[in-house]
């Protein structure tokens, strides 16, 4: 989104017709991975690293972040921070399990059932 509030609708059905980045064997986890890796609202991108090495970085190493990390530090072009994986996993996290609206149950639900992952418990 902009300062105006316009933004450009993203449809995943879409997304393998791209033309500039190959995402035909994308799931909605690597895409998830790609755009955090690049910087989001709770995580910084490691500097150097824009959507298209991010894009990169998945598509050549899976949506395994410590293999994606390892594979940074040993290129040693960039520094990444020593708590990036832990501050990684916790944007995934908020990403994954977010609250939203449910206009049939009119209430905040989370976005992912919690219960499917290891941390469900303290997720609610």
């Amino acid at each position: 989104m902009d300062s105006n509030g316009d933004g450009q609708e993203v449809d995943l059905d879409n997304l393998s017709l791209a033309v500039e980045l190959n995402f035909r064997t994308f799931t909605q986890e690597m895409l998830l991975i790609t755009c955090i890796l690049s910087g989001c609202d709770y995580l910084d991108s490691i500097k150097g690293i824009g959507f298209k090495k991010a894009h990169k970085l998945v598509y050549e190493n899976g949506h395994d972040i410590t293999v994606i990390l390892k594979k940074i530090r040993r290129e040693g072009k960039q520094i990444v921070p020593k708590d990036y994986e832990a501050n990684f996993e916790k944007a995934l996290l908020t990403f994954k399990f977010q609250r939203v609206y449910c206009p049939e149950a009119q209430k905040l639900v989370h976005l992912n059932d919690p219960k499917e992952h290891e941390l469900g418990s303290t997720l609610e």
